[in-house]
């Protein structure tokens, strides 16, 4: 099983994807909600609180067959998905992603693209993962970012490089 934890940022496009290396593709069935690549049938504006969002998006994906836990209050911005990836039986992540992202947009999450200045500051973030030993990639021309956990690998390795470079960059999860 896969395991994924998005933070969303509330000014950038930027959700950092975590996910556990299993059996099956590399990139199979990454959820990833880049601004403005969603798409729902209305135009979403920031109508909900972040808080709000993330608990639509959660519900919304477990609708469409992804498992997710509901955001945690004490961590903001930090949805984690339980999933395998696309295959036959298997979850259609990106599929669940452009159903539900439309909410994450109403919270005032993702709908534009990083500055140059923002992109910079992410590319730093994805550099202080790797130098802690994580497979981290750099962002895409949208914000996207993703990082792949080898399996085995321990889980409070991985949350203390996320809290010591987070901590480094707060600006992007501003």
């Amino acid at each position: 099983m896969r395991i994924r934890t998005l933070f969303a940022a509330a000014l950038l496009p930027a959700l950092l994807t975590l996910s556990a290396c299993g059996n099956g593709p590399k990139n199979d069935g990454v959820a990833s909600v880049n601004g403005g690549k969603a798409k729902g049938t209305a135009s979403p504006t920031a109508t909900l609180s972040q808080e709000d969002a993330q608990l639509k998006f959660a519900q919304c994906m477990r609708q469409n067959g992804v498992q997710v836990e509901d955001p945690d209050p004490n961590n903001p911005g930090k949805i984690s998905i339980k999933a395998e990836g696309k295959g036959k039986g298997k979850v259609d992540m990106d599929a669940a992603q452009k159903k539900c992202g439309k909410f994450l947009q109403q919270g005032g999450m993702g709908g534009h693209k990083p500055t140059a200045k923002e992109l910079d500051q992410m590319v730093k973030m994805a550099q202080c993962l790797r130098d802690h030993g994580l497979d981290a990639k750099d962002p895409d021309e949208n914000g996207g970012m993703r990082m792949n956990v080898k399996e085995g690998m321990d889980p409070k390795k991985v949350e203390q490089a996320q809290k010591e470079c987070q901590q480094k960059y707060p600006e992007i999860r501003k």
